[in-house]
C-alpha cells in the first residue's frame, strides 16, 4: 500500500519537477546569452576607446608637436588648448579630422616649416590674467616688476602715479607733495626737494592694501607721459651736454656714469650723431633714457587718466585737482622753472640737417611707440623744420 502511494506521488511530481528543470535550464540559457553580448559590447566599446585615444594621440603630435599618450578619453576635460579658442573637445576633434580630409596637395604638409606668425609675439597676453596679477604683483617671483617702485601712492587722497625720468617728474612730484596736506615730509637739507620726500611707493604697501589699490574704484590712477623725441632731446641736452660741460670728471650720481661701462666719453659722444650711435649699441639704458611705458607698466597698470607733459601740463594738472577734489596749488610752475632745458625751442634748430636721426630715436623707444604711438608723433617737428627750409 505504501508503495502505491509512493508511486502515485512520483506521478505527480514528475511534471513539476520536469517544468521546474525547463525553467532554470531557459534561465540559465538567457543568463549566459545576456553575459555573453555584454562581454561582446566590453570588447567592442573597449575597440571604440582604443580608437579613440589612438585620435587623441594622432591630434596630439598635429597639434602639440608631440606624442601626449598619457592622455585619455577620462583626462580630456584636463587639457589646455595652446590657441585662443576654448571650444569643446569634440569640436577640436572635428576640426582636425576636417582639416586632414582637405589636405589634397602634400606640399601642404610643410606649412608647419615656415611659421609666418605675427600673432606669437601676443601670446602671453592671451593667457594673461590681470585679475591675478593684480593680486600677486609686488608679492616676488614671477610677479615682480617695475610700478613696484616706480609708482607712488597717496592714500589720503586715494591717487597714485607713475612718472618717469624726463618726463616733467620734479613738477609732477611738487605738485603731488603740495596736495599731500602734510602726509609727506622732506628731510632737513634735502638738495632735490619733493623728490627726497617720503614717498610711499606701491611696494611698500602690505599685499592687502596694494590689492585694494588696484581693484578700487575710488582710486585715481595717473601715468604721465611725454613725446618720445622731445623727452630724448631733453635728456641729450641735460645730462649729456650740460653735464659734460659742467663736469672735468665724471661723478657717481652723473647720468653718463652709466654708459662709461660701454666705452662713453664726453669728448667722442658729446655730439648729437656721435651720442645717438652710441646709444645704438648700448645694451641698457638708465632711467632719464629708459622707455618710459614699460616702466609704469602702460597697458597692464589700471591707469584711469593719461596726461601728456607738455606745455599745456600746468593746465591738466588744474583739471586732476579738480576730479580730485583738492585745492590746486598753482605753485609748480615757479617751483621748477628753473629746471627746465628749454628742449621744446630748440628742436627744430638741433635737427636742420640731421633728419636722418630723427627715425633712428624713435627706433630706439620701439616699445614706447608700439605701447603709445601718440608719444612718438613727430609732426610738428617736421612741419617746423620745413619751415626753417
Amino acid at each position: 500500500m505504501a508503495t502505491t502511494s509512493n508511486y502515485h506521488l512520483m506521478l505527480m511530481l514528475g511534471p513539476i519537477f520536469l517544468v521546474v528543470n525547463c525553467i532554470l535550464y531557459i534561465s540559465v540559457t538567457m543568463r549566459t546569452t545576456e553575459l555573453n553580448a555584454l562581454k561582446d559590447v566590453t570588447v567592442e566599446v573597449q575597440a571604440i576607446k582604443d580608437g579613440v585615444e589612438k585620435s587623441l594621440e594622432k591630434l596630439n603630435r598635429e597639434v602639440y608637436g608631440s606624442d601626449k599618450s598619457s592622455t585619455s578619453v577620462n583626462t580630456l576635460e584636463e587639457r589646455t588648448l595652446p590657441s585662443n579658442e576654448a571650444g569643446p573637445i569634440e569640436k577640436e576633434v572635428e576640426d582636425s579630422l576636417d582639416t586632414e580630409a582637405e589636405k589634397t596637395e602634400p606640399e601642404q604638409q610643410e606649412a608647419p616649416e615656415a611659421p609666418e606668425a605675427p600673432e606669437a609675439p601676443e601670446a602671453p597676453e592671451a593667457t594673461f590674467d590681470l585679475s591675478e596679477w593684480k593680486t600677486n604683483v609686488c608679492n616676488g617671483g614671477e610677479y615682480k616688476s617695475s610700478i613696484c617702485h616706480e609708482v607712488f601712492v597717496l592714500p589720503n587722497k586715494k591717487v597714485t602715479f607713475c612718472s618717469a625720468a624726463k618726463v616733467a617728474s620734479t613738477t609732477v612730484k611738487q605738485y603731488f607733495y603740495d596736495i599731500s596736506d602734510g602726509a609727506l615730509k622732506i628731510p632737513e637739507g634735502a638738495k632735490f626737494g619733493a623728490h627726497e620726500a617720503d614717498w610711499k611707493k606701491l611696494q611698500s604697501l602690505d599685499p592687502e592694501a596694494r590689492r585694494f589699490v588696484l581693484r578700487s574704484d575710488a582710486y585715481t590712477h595717473v601715468f604721465f607721459w611725454k613725446n618720445v623725441l622731445a623727452r630724448f632731446v631733453s635728456g641729450y641736452l641735460d645730462k649729456v651736454v650740460h653735464d659734460c660741460e659742467q663736469h672735468a670728471t665724471l661723478k657717481p650720481h652723473l647720468a653718463i656714469t652709466h654708459y662709461v661701462q660701454y666705452g662713453f666719453s664726453c669728448d667722442e659722444h658729446k655730439d648729437l650723431a656721435s651720442f645717438v650711435e652710441f646709444m645704438e649699441n648700448v645694451p641698457s639704458f638708465e632711467g632719464h633714457f629708459a622707455a618710459q611705458t614699460p616702466l609704469c607698466e602702460y597697458g597692464v597698470y589700471p591707469f584711469t587718466d593719461v596726461i601728456e607733459a607738455n606745455e599745456s601740463l600746468d593746465t591738466k594738472l588744474v583739471d586732476l585737482s579738480a576730479k580730485l577734489g583738492v585745492a590746486h596749488p598753482g605753485s609748480e610752475t615757479e617751483k621748477t622753472a628753473k629746471h627746465k632745458t628749454g628742449a621744446a625751442e630748440k628742436m627744430a634748430s638741433l635737427f636742420k640737417g640731421r633728419e636722418g636721426l630723427i627715425p633712428r630715436i624713435l627706433n630706439l623707444f620701439a616699445e614706447d611707440c608700439k605701447r603709445l604711438p601718440e608719444a612718438c608723433d613727430v609732426k610738428e617737428l617736421m612741419d617746423a623744420l620745413e619751415k626753417e627750409e
